[in-house]
């Protein structure tokens, strides 16, 4: 049996929410996605909700019995299709100009977890007290002169002219691991630590994501918060 939980707030700040995700149960496995949108408030929800539905719905049924190789081989061609359809919609709309996005997904099967990444949302598994980042962020980080915030630029991001292969690892699980999507949202504003404090406490794990949301909140984040939930329970 598996548990999952997702939750999505559009935060304090922000007068709309630019993060997309979702998730797919399949034969054997089991999908989640996570995308936050870039280009503005109308580019950036369309560009992130583009790349998780189209990834979703792209996952063959019988995936679960593809092996490492095909499955990399896989993720590149998704990622490429994905690319391609932004681009796509942003020449037919000025509007969308510039609209682009993270994507960070995570494939279940058996004891393996497959993470197919590109942007600075992330992949985290959480081993009993232990969390361990999955996930590389495609970003840079400037200081201001004074040293008292700091701007971050993607490096690395879907509906670029240019095509990028995603990151893609391959990691062992065992029941009673949890494996956590985010966005900036959540993890610019908190410690790896307070991170797993909120996820270890008792309860579903939808109760853990709102745990999770307002710690992030009560730390000053500014964005939108998002993140996804996946627990593998014993038979």
């Amino acid at each position: 049996m598996s548990l999952y939980a997702v939750l999505s707030e559009k935060g304090n700040v922000r007068s709309s929410n630019e993060d997309s995700c979702g998730v797919r149960e399949l034969d054997g496995g089991f999908l989640m996605a996570i995308a936050d949108g870039i280009g503005g408030e109308k580019g950036g929800k369309e560009a992130g909700q583009i790349a998780v539905d189209e990834i979703l719905a792209s996952v063959p049924g019988d995936i679960a019995g593809y092996d490492e190789e095909r499955l990399q081989a896989f993720f590149d061609r998704a990622f490429v299709d994905i690319n391609r359809k932004i681009l796509l919609f942003a020449l037919n709309d000025l509007r969308l100009a510039g609209m682009g996005t993270t994507l960070t997904v995570a494939l279940v099967t058996g004891n393996k977890l497959f993470v197919a990444h590109m942007g600075d949302t992330r992949a985290y598994l959480i081993h009993r007290s232990s969390i361990t980042r999955l996930t590389h962020d495609h970003a840079s980080e400037t200081k201001s002169d004074d040293g008292s915030s700091v701007s971050r630029r993607l490096l690395r991001s879907l509906g670029e002219n240019e095509y990028l292969k995603p990151d893609f690892y391959v990691y062992n699980i065992i029941y009673g691991d949890m494996i956590l999507l985010s966005s900036d949202g959540i993890h610019a504003y908190l410690t790896d630590d307070e991170i797993v404090k909120c996820l270890k406490e008792r309860g579903h794990p939808d109760r853990c994501l709102k745990r999770l949301i307002e710690a992030s909140l009560e730390a000053g984040s500014d964005d939108n918060a998002t993140a996804l939930l996946y627990k593998a329970e014993p038979k």
